[in-house]
């Protein structure tokens, strides 16, 4: 099963009465958790991965709140109409042809924030994702981007970009033969001569191929962010209820994170057909 961490302290400022650790030790097996380990500081927490709304700490901070009656009902959250577009080129459809990104503003994130985020993305990879076989997730500051997007093919040899944990420009070709992260999904490309690509208006690489693997390093999140966008490529159409949940599992924890700051609203973004 999953297993997550979430820090009291950050679990707390999503409550709107704070708990102590005997009483996160007595709730959270009532709401589906087998707890590894629990002290003043921290949890280490496990939950089943059909339970991707649970995979975070603002997931957990959510479900705690219905459970203990802080917040009854379902949390409806305000959304607005898309500020910008994406358009998907014709090329990437045998590949990933499947697109979901929005847009989540008043978020201020903070060193636990970023790491909780991660760690939400990486278990929604292992889990529904299948090892980024079947979904990618990807989350970027829009601050650093000019939108409209594109999500497109390039080939092996252009453009080149830098790489997450590197620090000089690499291809496509030599991201998958020499980089850790690129050696380790290289065989989800291996059919393929051209791979997806996300682009900004001025031709910028958001992320190639896998995100979280060849995220271009200036993109990369950072502490005081206050809007993200976020996106998924999925490599084929999964049901209705997995691609609900994919979607909502990224987005809801960065509104919870928004709420905290009570601002918050969501774009959705529109798909072109190109």
């Amino acid at each position: 099963m999953p297993v997550i961490n979430i820090e009291l302290n950050d679990l707390n400022r999503m409550l709107k009465e704070p708990i102590n650790s005997d009483e996160f030790s007595e709730i959270i097996p009532q709401i589906g958790s087998d707890p590894d380990e629990i002290n003043d500081k921290e949890a280490i927490v496990e939950f089943f991965p059909d339970r991707p709304d649970l995979l975070s700490t603002e997931g957990v901070a959510r479900a705690i709140r219905a459970f203990s009656e802080q917040q009854l009902g379902l949390v409806e959250y305000v959304t607005k109409k898309p500020s910008t577009h994406i358009t998907i080129s014709k090329e990437v459809l045998d590949i990933r042809p499947e697109f979901l990104g929005g847009i989540v503003r008043g978020v201020k994130l903070d060193d636990i924030s970023i790491k909780c985020l991660m760690e939400l993305q990486e278990k929604l990879h292992i889990t529904l994702g299948r090892k980024r076989s079947k979904v990618s997730i990807g989350i970027h500051d829009l601050a650093k981007l000019k939108p409209p997007f594109s999500y497109t093919t390039c080939s092996p040899h252009e453009p080149t970009f830098v790489p997450l944990q590197n620090d000089y420009e690499m291809t496509s070709e030599e991201i998958l033969k020499d980089h850790p992260k690129g050696i380790e999904y290289a065989h989800l490309l291996t059919d393929f001569d051209k791979y997806p690509l996300i682009i900004d208006s001025e031709d910028e690489v958001i992320s190639e191929m896998q995100d979280g693997i060849f995220d271009e390093e200036d993109d990369g999140l950072e502490k005081d962010t206050s809007y993200s966008f976020t996106e998924e490529e999925l490599k084929e159409i999964v049901s209705n209820s997995v691609q609900k949940a994919l979607e909502k599992s990224i987005a809801d924890s960065l509104v919870e994170l928004a709420v905290s700051e009570l601002k918050t609203h969501v774009n959705r973004l529109d798909q072109d057909w190109a």
